[in-house]
């Protein structure tokens, strides 16, 4: 997916970091947020503040159409806008009409934002990290993949061991750990909040 921005709380301010805040690493809200590369007023590359080596353009979000995703998911006959399958598409889903969340015109697909799993019903897991929720496939009781923003809904996902990977809007592929810190994920979405982070 496009990243269009992060609203990862990370202290009282969008760019602060500060690991004490309380709710450290939860989705946030706008006045929270960091802008990506890709806008809608359109971006160019030399207005990519933070060093488009330093920003994400695309992250991966991998198993969109697993037959778990729910709402947003291959199954989704939510009315959202999408190119769909009529008939059905194997590939895809069973049902008629489900949506193809890997077509380059979703709306998921084309832009989303990096916010974690703020839908967990457990609090102390809705920190944002990378592969959140994957195991078992379909993800664990607090945050099944049926829920938006837990698992590969919506959010950055990759069925490797460690991580996913994330293209930089100079076109270089970084692979980003899972382990990697809520602000650090946060500042690489950002295209001009300021913050160079280091990925190595």
């Amino acid at each position: 997916m496009a990243v269009a921005l992060s609203d990862i709380r990370t202290g009282a301010t969008a760019t602060a970091n500060t690991p004490t805040f309380a709710g450290y690493g939860i989705r946030g809200a706008i006045a929270d947020a960091v802008f990506g590369a890709m806008t809608c007023d359109g971006r160019k590359i030399s207005n990519i503040q933070d060093g488009s080596s330093n920003t994400i353009l695309v992250i991966e979000d991998a198993g969109r159409a697993h037959p778990s995703v729910g709402l947003f998911g291959a199954n989704a006959s939510n009315g959202r806008l999408s190119a769909l399958n009529a008939p059905s598409n194997a590939m895809t889903s069973p049902a008629a009409s489900a949506r193809r969340v890997f077509a380059w015109a979703d709306p998921d697909a084309a832009t989303n934002g990096v916010s974690g799993p703020n839908n967990s019903t457990v609090a102390a897991n809705r920190r944002a990290k990378i592969n959140n929720s994957n195991s078992p496939i379909g993800g664990p009781a607090d945050c099944r993949w049926t829920t938006n923003n837990c698992g590969p809904n919506d959010e950055p996902f990759g069925f490797h061991s460690g991580g996913c990977n994330a293209v930089m809007a100079d076109g270089s592929v970084r692979f980003l750990k899972d382990s990697i810190d809520p602000a650090t994920l946060k500042f690489i979405c950002g295209a001009e909040d300021g913050i160079i982070t280091n990925l190595d």
